[in-house]
């Protein structure tokens, strides 16, 4: 698996549908609130992301549409449209700067709103986009995978259950129809056979979409599940779990085009809006279940004439969250991309009540640092770097091992390396382990390492099981590195991983 992913986002960012099914699940009106007023100390402002100084981050093309983000593989990722509906991806090291996009091969003639997710299990990406063709049929969304983001194949039409399930859309005097994905979340733990219409945050794959009305020509969000991202089914029907604004406001006839991160519990949009376009500005909503949302009354974002890259339009948002900040791609005057930011927090960690547990073992000791060479004039320490691990969040709790791939580099180009490893330590100190990397190590530096985590947690530990991840390395000429850490948690709720939007 040494070549994936978050979900994500990831972050790429992906997606689900509507509700109303077998036996009814009632879902509120969207309903609106005011700006968000005073904030806990520390806690992250949604409502006011901070514009990049340095905007756009990538200069007006044509193949900047509606951009998709994820970091795997140790780097950013972005897939965009371009002319013709083609689809193309760029890297960067920092989410800042850009290399040169490359048309992805393999996809059906046209793909539109391309949505991207990474799978660590299996090690690969997979792909939704709308066919351009047909928007009354859940069909014209397609799905493929590549192992590398760029090549892909096994192009498949989606579809939508039958009867007994709840359609993705059905008509109810109305054409209701779809111009695409929007987002895609993807729950790495779900194995799901069937999809939970009660639940629908808990299947493997969710679909926010863009559903188009022909009977009052509004677009907006909605929702579908799948437990295998090929056949979907509706949790509410009919109605859009993001609605347009009321007459008057600001998004009264688009609300769509949304992206979707997870972050302390709750589920944060960002959308495009307008009362003819998606792209008059730039909404905010929050979710605790996926299905009711608060939107804020004003948007976050409009076309600003002071500002050359937005000075007409903005919309088409593309979100991608780690664990430190949140990063927020939108599309502006003639399809520049512009970047703004929110700092995230962690949660505090509550004190952990009292556990019978037995006697941990020890962490093993760490690997002795060979005696210094005689001096050769190398006062230089190793250079060592420690990607994000594949996973962060263990779920579900139940006991079983699972796969969590580490990735970084060790590099010392004067004495050379006398020792590099990691340093896995459990919280309860029942799975330590100390690997040597120095025989895993390629030319460059770079390894890569496929760790086993049990996912469990003591019933009453409520801040999650922690894995601290610790990459130490040291040279012959006896110059240590600074320790790098990374964390991985088995958590009591999922936190779906990453996926583009």
């Amino acid at each position: 698996m040494c070549t994936f992913r978050t979900a994500s986002l990831a972050l790429c960012v992906l997606a689900v549908v509507a509700l109303g099914g077998c036996g009814g699940h009632a879902i509120s009106p969207p309903a609106f609130a005011p700006m968000m007023g005073t904030l806990a100390a520390g806690e992250p402002d949604f409502t006011a992301p901070e514009e990049n100084p340095g905007n756009p981050v990538r200069p007006a093309a044509a193949n900047n549409l509606f951009p998709c983000v994820l970091f795997a593989r140790g780097q950013f990722m972005m897939w965009t449209n371009g002319s013709g509906d083609t689809v193309f991806l760029s890297t960067s090291a920092d989410g800042l700067s850009w290399g040169t996009p490359q048309q992805c091969g393999g996809l059906n003639t046209r793909a539109v709103r391309p949505r991207v997710i990474y799978d660590a299990d299996s090690d690969r990406f997979e792909i939704w986009a709308w066919n351009g063709a047909n928007e009354y049929s859940f069909g014209a969304i397609y799905h493929a995978i590549s192992t590398d983001g760029l090549n892909w194949q096994d192009n498949r039409s989606c579809a939508a259950y039958g009867s007994p399930h709840r359609p993705v859309y059905t008509l109810f005097g109305d054409s209701v129809g779809t111009y695409g994905p929007c987002h895609v979340l993807f729950n790495e733990g779900a194995s799901l056979t069937a999809p939970d219409y009660a639940n629908p945050m808990a299947n493997r794959y969710v679909m926010f979409y863009h559903m188009s009305r022909q009977a009052d020509g509004k677009r907006v969000v909605g929702l579908a599940v799948s437990p295998d991202g090929i056949t979907w089914g509706a949790p509410v029907e009919r109605t859009g779990v993001v609605e347009v604004g009321p007459a008057g406001s600001w998004d009264s006839g688009r609300a769509t085009d949304c992206t979707v991160i997870y972050h302390a519990g709750m589920y944060h949009m960002y959308y495009g809006g307008g009362t003819t376009s998606a792209s008059q500005g730039i909404g905010y909503a929050s979710s605790a279940d996926g299905l009711n949302w608060i939107k804020t009354a004003a948007p976050v974002f409009v076309p600003d004439s002071a500002i050359p890259w937005r000075s007409s339009q903005i919309g088409a948002p593309g979100a991608f969250a780690d664990d430190n900040e949140l990063k927020l791609y939108m599309v502006g005057t003639g399809n520049a991309v512009g970047l703004a930011t929110v700092a995230l927090r962690s949660d505090p960690e509550p004190e952990p009540d009292p556990e019978p547990t037995p006697d941990p073992q020890p962490a093993p000791d760490p690997a002795p640092t060979p005696d210094p060479q005689p001096s050769s004039g190398d006062v230089t320490p190793p250079v060592i770097k420690l990607c994000r691990p594949s996973t962060t969040v263990l779920w579900p709790a139940l006991g079983a091992r699972m796969p969590v791939l580490v990735k970084g580099s060790a590099r010392d180009t004067e004495s050379g390396l006398a020792m590099a490893q990691l340093t896995v330590e459990d919280e309860y100190g029942q799975e330590n382990q100390v690997i040597d990397l120095l025989p895993k190590l390629k030319r460059d530096g770079s390894f890569c390492v496929m760790l086993k985590l049990r996912a469990s947690r003591w019933p009453r530990d409520r801040d999650g099981r922690r894995y601290l991840i610790t990459l130490s390395a040291a040279d012959r000429a006896g110059n240590t590195a600074t320790p790098v850490v990374a964390k991985v948690v088995c958590s009591q709720k999922r936190k779906p991983s990453g996926s583009c939007g």
